[in-house]
C-alpha cells in the first residue's frame, strides 16, 4: 500500500483475496483496471449534455467513475465501499426515478446522494463476497422489476443491447474475481474487460430508459 494512501483503512481483501490484477505498492495500485474505470466518466458526460433525468443518470456514472478509480488506485475499504455504492445506486436508479414523491430534479438529486452516503456506510463492514452478492441480489430484483413493467416501460433493442453485454461481463468479473486464467502481472484482466463492457451496457440502457424522457 502507498504511503499516500496510509491513513485510510486497508481494503479487507488485502494482501491475496482480492481480484486478479496485480497490487502495486504504488500511488494507483492497479494501472488497468484503474484506467479503464474511465468509460464511465466519459459516457456519464455524454448524458450530462441532455436534459431531466438523463442530467442524473450521467452524474451517476460520473461518480461510479471516480468511485471505481479510487477503488483501484489505493484499495482502501472507503474506496471500494464507495465503489459498490456507486454500483447498487446505478442498479437502482430505474426505480428510484419512479418514485411518485420525487416529484422533481432537485428532490431525486438530493435522494441519490443521500442514498448513497447510507450505502457507503452499510458496506464498510462487509467482506467482498458479502458486497457482491448484495450487488448482484440489487441487480436480480431490478431486472425483475424492469419485467414486471415491461408493457409500460417497452423494451427495446437498447435494452436487450445492454442487458446481454452486461452479463457478458458480469461473467468477465466473477472469472477475474475466482482468479480463473489469471496472469496478474498481464496487461489483459477480465476486470478490465468488465469495466469497458458495463460501461458500454450503462450506455445502452441510459439511451433506453430516458429516450422519451
Amino acid at each position: 500500500m502507498h504511503p499516500f494512501w496510509a491513513n485510510l483503512t486497508p481494503a479487507q481483501c488485502l494482501p491475496s483475496s482480492c481480484n486478479c490484477e496485480f497490487i502495486r505498492s504504488e500511488i494507483i495500485a492497479q494501472p488497468f483496471s484503474f484506467w479503464s474505470s474511465l468509460i464511465y466518466v466519459v459516457i456519464g458526460v455524454l448524458f450530462l449534455q441532455k436534459k431531466n433525468n438523463h442530467i442524473l443518470w450521467g452524474g451517476t456514472l460520473i461518480v461510479l467513475g471516480f468511485s471505481s478509480m479510487f477503488a483501484h488506485g489505493s484499495f482502501t475499504e472507503l474506496a471500494l465501499s464507495m465503489d459498490f455504492a456507486s454500483i447498487i445506486i446505478i442498479l437502482l436508479f430505474s426505480t428510484v426515478i419512479d418514485f411518485k414523491f420525487l416529484s422533481n430534479l432537485k428532490r431525486k438529486f438530493f435522494f441519490l446522494i443521500a442514498e448513497y452516503i447510507m450505502l457507503v456506510w452499510l458496506l464498510f463492514n462487509l467482506n467482498k463476497w458479502p458486497k457482491i452478492s448484495l450487488a448482484l441480489m440489487v441487480f436480480l430484483l431490478a431486472l425483475g422489476n424492469i419485467f414486471y413493467k415491461r408493457k409500460t416501460l417497452k423494451l427495446n433493442k437498447d435494452f436487450y443491447k445492454g442487458f446481454f453485454l452486461i452479463c457478458i461481463s458480469f461473467i468477465l468479473f466473477l472469472v477475474d474475481e475466482l482468479k480463473v486464467l489469471c496472469s496478474p502481472n498481464g496487461f489483459l484482466h477480465g476486470h478490465t474487460f468488465w469495466h469497458l463492457g458495463s460501461g458500454v451496457a450503462l450506455y445502452y440502457f441510459g439511451k433506453w430508459r430516458f429516450s422519451d424522457r
